[in-house]
């Protein structure tokens, strides 16, 4: 049977206890280790590498009006790349004549959004041929798929017959509903609007406008 170690505390004194624990907690979070009576003294505390970048990730942010954008930290100290995901968010962007980053409002000089234009213009196409090649793929595995179901139904000698008379499309959908062939078996990529932003020397300033590649399914 486990004993509750509070349980044989009094009232007063679990809660002496776990004030003192919940203090200690707070002070390693600050950066202090509690000695033996309780009391913080300065140290250094240890945090995973992963847990450190996910305190540095949450401190990131990026912002056009009410549009969420995407943030990511650059090469070097103090530079962010920050991801405008479609044509509407670009376009909202330029229209208001700034984006938000950390805190901090960027404005939008002409020269930018006439680039930002120009970038989405060409991520635009390329977001659409990524997604008919990803439709590609996804209906040619049902395809495939399907002549070799007709195949085993039918013999292998009366489906070469059949498809040669159809002229090869025994292989095309039927029009039912195929769930034997998953989307996520695909690789399927996007491309975003990206600006490079710099806070250096105080200042933050967009150095770059540039088109981003973005694997929205690995595939199998």
């Amino acid at each position: 049977m486990k004993i509750n170690p509070y349980q044989m505390l009094s009232n007063n004194q679990a809660m002496t206890e776990l004030q003192r624990k919940a203090s200690a907690w707070q002070d390693g979070l600050r950066g202090k280790t509690p000695d033996s009576s309780g009391n913080g003294k300065s140290d250094s505390v240890e945090i995973s590498a992963d847990a450190y970048n996910k305190l540095k990730a949450s401190e990131m942010s990026a912002s056009s009006g009410r549009d969420s954008l995407s943030i990511s930290k650059g090469n070097k100290e103090g530079e962010f790349s920050v991801g405008l995901s479609d044509s509407a968010a670009v376009n909202r962007a330029v229209r208001r004549g700034y984006i938000e980053v950390n805190g901090e409002r960027l404005k939008l000089d002409d020269a930018t959004k006439r680039e930002m234009l120009s970038v989405n213009k060409r991520a635009q196409a390329d977001r659409a041929k990524a997604f008919n090649q990803y439709v590609t793929k996804h209906e040619n595995a049902v395809a495939e798929q399907q002549a070799e179901a007709l195949r085993q139904a039918l013999g292998g000698d009366a489906f070469d017959m059949l498809d040669f008379i159809l002229g090869g499309k025994t292989s095309l959908s039927n029009g039912k509903k195929n769930e034997g062939v998953s989307w996520n078996n695909f690789e399927w990529k996007s491309y975003e609007t990206q600006l490079n932003v710099s806070f250096k020397g105080g200042a933050a300033s967009i150095t770059g406008v540039n088109e981003k590649e973005v694997i929205l399914n690995k595939g199998k």
